[in-house]
């Protein structure tokens, strides 16, 4: 599979790839033998082939980093579904240490990102011809976002507002709740600055570090470990 390595500039060590998978509209994805059980039941929920097939290759992505960590081969690899759907390790049937990961897709790109030292989460956007972004941003930014969001015009306008859902997205999941809190609670900022960043969850806050990146493509990457 095609990929690169990308240098994150954050406080805390990652490791981190991007891939660019095919644009394959035919064949039977489930019968993949890199899927578990579990991952061929969820292929054929998916109603379009473009979305079966996007999915096995974003699932082969995640195992062959995995795997290559782990030292088994990528159909080996214990993966199950956690808290909001969220991938992770049955580390009870591993004897290597396994390290915290996440990931995050855009169309053809995903992005896989290890870390061993805290939890992370990760998320990657490009233009993708979101509806209304003026709407969204007004129901999801936090004041200040959005007063510098609206100073911005025209296409660096887009590039905020991504920067911004990309900022929260990537808290939300290095704390596990997935969007089950009020976005316009979390400030995650417009910049692109690496800061501490405090996030409310129903067993109160939880801090985590956050810092913004561009991937080849003019995808915008965003990244938050646990503090």
């Amino acid at each position: 599979m095609p990929r690169i390595a990308l240098v994150l500039n954050h406080p805390v060590r990652l490791q981190a790839w991007l891939f660019h998978h095919p644009r394959a509209t035919e064949g039977a994805p489930a019968d993949d033998p890199w899927l578990s059980p579990a991952e061929r039941a969820r292929v054929l929920r998916l109603r379009f082939q473009r979305d079966r097939v996007r999915y096995v290759h974003r699932r082969r992505a995640l195992r062959a980093v995995l795997g290559e960590r782990l030292g088994l081969p990528g159909p080996a690899v214990p993966l199950r579904l956690g808290l909001h759907d969220k991938p992770e390790l049955d580390t009870a049937a591993l004897t290597a240490p396994a390290p915290h990961f996440n990931m995050s897709h855009h169309e053809d790109h995903s992005l896989v990102v290890l870390c061993d030292e805290a939890e992370v989460g990760v998320d990657i956007e490009g233009e993708r011809g979101w509806p209304d972004i003026d709407a969204l941003a007004a129901m999801n930014f936090t004041p200040a976002e959005i007063a510098g969001y609206q100073a911005l015009q025209g296409a660096q306008r887009e590039s905020a507002f991504l920067r911004v859902w990309t900022r929260k997205e990537a808290c939300l999941k290095a704390v596990g709740t997935g969007l089950a809190i009020d976005l316009k609670a979390l400030h995650a900022g417009i910049e692109t600055d690496t800061r501490e960043v405090p996030v409310p969850t129903d067993a109160g806050t939880r801090p985590v570090l956050l810092s913004s990146a561009t991937a080849p493509g003019g995808l915008l990457v965003a990244v938050a470990t646990r503090c």
